[in-house]
């Protein structure tokens, strides 16, 4: 009996873990000496329609004077069809002196026009720390009619061993 009890538990455990996750951002690269194209982010929904290019397109970079940094999470949930699915969002970071000075937030998976309902945009001047808190940028959405996709206390980690 007791290893049915220990068999059981354990089971239930491994299936919580499977829909654990961390809502997240963690740093995955930066891009030293770069600028986004601004012409491309301030019209993407034109961008995006007249060349038929997917989302991270506008948000290539070009020679500058600023680091692009990338903080980046997979988000296990629910459509907007209704079916579960990984979900790939990303905020970029304009960093100028360790200074970040612009923010984009972008879900790489989102396919209905407009494609800038779900971006927000931070242009708060946050230093750049190993350890941020989301709330600190007040992003706001790009699109009025837009959905927060964010979430509440999401944090951003960059290891020890990144060279900021």
């Amino acid at each position: 009996m007791r290893r049915f009890f220990t068999l059981n538990t354990f089971i239930f455990i491994l299936i919580c873990c499977a829909y654990c996750q961390s809502s997240d951002f963690f740093y995955t690269k930066t891009i030293k000496n770069s600028d986004f194209y601004n012409d491309r982010v301030a019209n993407i929904d034109n961008y995006i329609s007249n060349n038929e290019i997917p989302i991270d397109s506008v948000f290539a970079t070009q020679n500058g004077m600023f680091d692009i940094v990338f903080f980046e999470r997979y988000i296990y949930g629910e459509s907007i069809l209704g079916d579960f699915c990984f979900f790939h969002e990303a905020i970029i970071s304009k960093v100028c002196d360790g200074i970040i000075i612009e923010s984009y937030f972008v879900s790489y998976n989102w396919k209905e026009p407009p494609m800038s309902t779900p971006i927000q945009v931070s242009r708060e001047n946050i230093p750049i720390e190993r350890i941020m808190n989301v709330n600190d940028f007040n992003f706001t959405l790009l699109n009025e009619s837009g959905s927060d996709l964010i979430g509440y206390d999401v944090m951003i980690y960059i290891p020890e061993n990144v060279d900021l």
